[in-house]
């Protein structure tokens, strides 16, 4: 079972967290983007993922 040590909300579409040099975002279409401060990362979507 997942557990946070803080609450948090959900990631609303059209919305971006960045937190300790590294952030995500989530588009419109469901997709989820996230990259560090090196500027590597990933997407991840119901029928598409890439790595960085």
């Amino acid at each position: 079972m997942a557990s946070f040590t803080r609450k948090v909300d959900v990631l609303r579409p059209g919305h971006r967290l960045e937190n300790w040099g590294a952030g995500c975002a989530l588009d419109f279409q469901g997709a989820v983007t996230c990259t560090t401060y090196g500027r590597h990362g990933f997407i991840i979507a119901a029928d598409y993922g890439e790595l960085w």
